[in-house]
């Protein structure tokens, strides 16, 4: 974030990329507030309530400093390194109550960097190379999981349920509105 020439940007859908990093902190902390057995955020997760939660909290949280939000995610993956190598909590709530062991929570953070990493990347013209160790820690980790763990409905659009085309392209989790479908993992390089 902090060589980032332009982070008013257009990143991802509507988002710029301060935006992508500001949502990303929010994240960082619902995830580390699930660890830690501390509230999060009230969501019903399909894309439509979490576009909902995501806007509502981008809207209450002003930083787009580029330098000040590489901090806060800095400050906050150190925080959640401290929470998770104290906790001996075999499930946590999470989002829409759902109960997940510790390590779905830090996989499902694991997706979200990647994917966030990358629409950061990709808004600047920077590469962002994956290794495949770390994308299939977060496939059969984090999104294999969350999707035996959430109801079917967190994983269907709603407003396309009768048309066909229902299934969404990516974790409802992190979409932001107007996110076109093959945006959301086209263009990753995975890498070995």
């Amino acid at each position: 974030m902090r060589s980032i020439p332009d982070a008013d940007s257009v990143s991802v859908g509507t988002w710029t990329v301060s935006d992508v990093a500001a949502h990303l902190s929010h994240v960082f902390r619902f995830d580390t507030d699930a660890i830690a057995g501390r509230p999060v955020p009230e969501a019903v997760v399909t894309a439509a309530g979490m576009a909902e939660v995501n806007a509502k909290l981008l809207a209450e949280d002003g930083e787009r400093d580029p330098a000040a939000l590489a901090d806060r995610i800095g400050a906050l993956a150190t925080e959640f390194d401290d929470v998770v190598s104290r906790s001996g909590a075999v499930t946590v709530d999470w989002l829409q109550g759902v109960r997940l062991p510790p390590s779905t929570v830090a996989c499902h953070l694991l997706v979200e960097c990647l994917m966030h990493g990358h629409d950061i990347a990709r808004a600047a013209g920077r590469p962002w190379p994956v290794r495949r160790r770390h994308a299939l820690l977060a496939v059969e980790g984090g999104v294999l999981p969350l999707i035996a763990a959430l109801p079917p409905t967190a994983f269907v659009n709603q407003e396309k349920a009768g048309s066909g085309d229902a299934v969404h392209g990516s974790s409802p989790a992190c979409s932001p509105p107007s996110t076109p479908r093959s945006t959301m993992t086209g263009g990753i390089r995975w890498s070995r």
